[in-house]
């Protein structure tokens, strides 16, 4: 598998950093956290693993970074619904 990139700008930067500092929510600190981590340099696999208060999967990780690319910060913390209970 390739490994992830991620370069954002500083207001990108900036964008996530402030839920992964502020957010009352343990899990979207999370998610803002893990493409902040990719972005230092460190593979997805590693960010999963260790880098996050609970091991995920390294698809977790992965999915987290593509879903930051494709929909800035809104998609990553407000997801698409699935399919319900």
């Amino acid at each position: 598998m390739r490994p992830r990139v991620l370069d954002p700008t500083v207001a990108q930067r900036a964008e996530l950093e402030r839920p992964r500092d502020r957010e009352r929510r343990a899990d979207l600190r999370e998610r803002a956290a893990a493409p902040l981590k990719v972005a230092a340099g460190g593979p997805c696999r590693r960010v999963a693993l260790a880098g996050r208060p609970k091991p995920r999967k390294p698809e977790t990780a992965r999915r987290g970074v593509d879903r930051y690319r494709a929909g800035g910060l809104a998609a990553l913390l407000h997801p698409a619904r699935g399919r319900g209970r």
